[in-house]
C-alpha cells in the first residue's frame, strides 16, 4: 500500500518543491497537494520525478477567503468551470492523478444540488481527455456546518446519478469518522470502487497513531478489500522536524501483511535491486517485498541500502555498479544469502553535471556512461551464468 504526504497539512513551513523531496526522505510514496497553483506545474511534476514520488491530486481553488469551493454554488456557475478547467489543465501538465472538485458552503436546496451535478457533469467531460478522476468529498459538519456535500449516502446518490466513470469518491476517515460511521467497515466495503482515501485521528486530526479509528486494523481491510490506490495522510501534525512519520512504518506494515495474504504475485521469488536506496530504486524494491519476493536492497549509498533493506526484511548491499570486483561481491552476496536471483533490476543511474554538453569533463561522461551502461554488461557478467544454470531468470533494464 502506498502513503501520500498532503502538503497542504504536511511540510507547510517550507516551499512546495522542498517539500517533495522532504516527504521523500521521510518515506513516503507520493505527495498529494491542495492548491498548488502558484508554483508551475512542470516544475512539480520535475519536482515529484525527481524524488521518485507519484502526484496523487490538488484540489479545485476554494474561492474567497472563508469559502470551501465553488461548485454547489448557483451564482457562481462560470467562476466555479473555470476553476474546474484550471484544475484539470494543471494537473494533466503536473502528471496529477485526480482533482478534487469542492462544493462550497450552500443551503442544502434544489439549486444548489442542481449546480454541483451540472458542475461535477462539466468536470468529468474536461477531465476525460487526460485520463484524470474527478473526486468529491463528504466533509463532517463539526468542521463545517454548511458543507454541501457531508455524508457518505449524499455522495453516493450523486455518483450513481450522474454515471461518469470519471467520478469516484475520496473517503476521508476523518471526516467520515466525525459523522459517526464504522471507518473500517465502509474502507472493507467500498475499497476497490473508491478514489482516493486520507486519515487522521478520530477526533482530534492529528497523527492516525491514536484515536477513535484503530488504524493498523482499518488499513488492513482496505488493502483486504483490493484497493490499489494511495492513503493521504492529511492530518494536523505535532510541528515542524523529526518524528513527525512515527506512525508511518506500523501502518505500513499492518497493510502490508494483509496485502500479502491475497497478492503474493511474487512469493518465493527473489530480486536484486540496484539504486535500491532511494528514490524508483526504493519504491521498486518495497513493491516487491510487498508482493512476497525476498529483495536484496544494492546501493552505493550504504545508509540508503541499510534503511530500505530494514523496512522491508531484505538484504542491504553495497556496490557500485561501475566497478567489476564490486559487482562480482554483490552477486557472490546475493547467490549466498538469497540462494539464486530469480529477477535483476538494473536501476541504478546518474547524469552528468548539469550544464552544456561541450563543458561535461571527459571523466564525468566516463562515469555516467560507466553506471548508465556498463553497468549492465557488468551485471550480466556476473549474474546470467546463475540464471542460466537454474533455466530461468529475468532482467529489467
Amino acid at each position: 500500500m502506498r502513503f501520500s504526504a498532503n502538503l497542504g497539512f504536511l511540510y507547510t513551513d517550507r516551499p512546495l518543491l522542498q517539500a517533495v523531496g522532504d516527504a521523500a526522505a521521510d518515506g513516503f510514496d507520493a505527495v498529494e497537494c491542495h492548491f498548488p497553483y502558484d508554483t508551475p506545474p512542470a516544475q512539480l511534476r520535475a519536482a515529484c520525478a525527481a524524488a521518485g514520488l507519484g502526484l496523487v491530486g490538488l484540489n479545485t481553488r476554494p474561492g474567497n477567503a472563508g469559502e470551501f469551493g465553488l461548485a454547489a454554488l448557483p451564482d457562481r456557475i462560470a467562476e466555479a468551470r473555470a476553476a474546474i478547467r484550471e484544475a484539470v489543465d494543471y494537473a494533466a501538465e503536473a502528471g496529477a492523478g485526480a482533482v478534487h472538485v469542492m462544493a462550497g458552503l450552500t443551503d442544502g436546496g434544489a439549486a444548489a444540488e442542481a449546480a454541483y451535478r451540472e458542475n461535477l457533469a462539466f468536470a468529468c467531460e474536461a477531465a476525460r481527455p487526460a485520463g484524470l478522476t474527478i473526486l468529491i468529498e463528504p466533509i463532517n459538519r463539526f468542521d463545517i456546518p454548511a458543507y454541501h456535500l457531508h455524508d457518505l449516502a449524499h455522495a453516493d446518490d450523486v455518483i450513481a446519478a450522474l454515471g461518469a466513470p470519471e467520478l469516484a469518491l475520496m473517503f476521508d476517515c476523518y471526516h467520515g469518522g466525525r459523522e459517526g460511521c464504522d471507518v473500517t467497515a465502509e474502507l472493507a466495503a467500498r475499497g476497490p470502487g473508491l478514489g482516493h482515501v486520507q486519515i487522521a485521528a478520530v477526533p482530534d486530526r492529528g497523527a492516525p497513531d491514536h484515536g477513535a479509528v484503530d488504524y493498523p486494523v482499518a488499513l488492513a481491510a482496505l488493502a483486504a478489500s483490493g484497493y490499489s490506490g494511495a492513503v493521504g495522510a492529511e492530518y494536523r501534525p505535532d510541528g515542524p522536524g523529526a518524528g513527525q512519520t512515527r506512525w508511518l512504518a506500523p501502518l505500513r506494515a499492518a497493510a502490508r501483511d494483509d496485502y500479502r495474504e491475497g497478492n503474493m504475485r511474487l512469493k518465493d521469488k527473489t530480486a536484486i535491486v540496484t539504486g535500491g536506496g532511494s528514490g524508483f530504486g526504493a519504491q521498486i524494491a518495497r513493491r516487491f517485498a510487498e508482493e512476497g519476493a525476498r529483495v536484496m536492497v544494492a546501493d552505493i549509498n550504504a545508509a540508503g541500502a541499510q534503511e530500505v533493506a530494514a523496512e522491508i526484511g531484505g538484504i542491504a548491499q553495497t556496490v557500485d555498479v561501475a566497478d567489476d570486483a564490486s559487482v562480482a561481491a554483490m552477486a557472490k552476496a546475493a547467490l549466498d544469502g538469497l540462494g539464486h536471483v530469480d529477477i535483476l533490476v538494473n536501476n541504478a543511474g546518474i547524469t552528468h553535471p548539469r550544464g552544456p554538453l561541450e563543458e561535461v569533463s571527459e571523466a564525468d561522461f566516463d562515469r555516467t556512461f560507466a553506471v548508465n551502461a556498463k553497468s549492465v554488461y557488468l551485471t550480466a557478467r556476473h549474474l546470467v551464468g546463475a540464471m542460466k544454470a537454474r533455466g530461468s531468470g529475468v532482467i529489467l533494464n
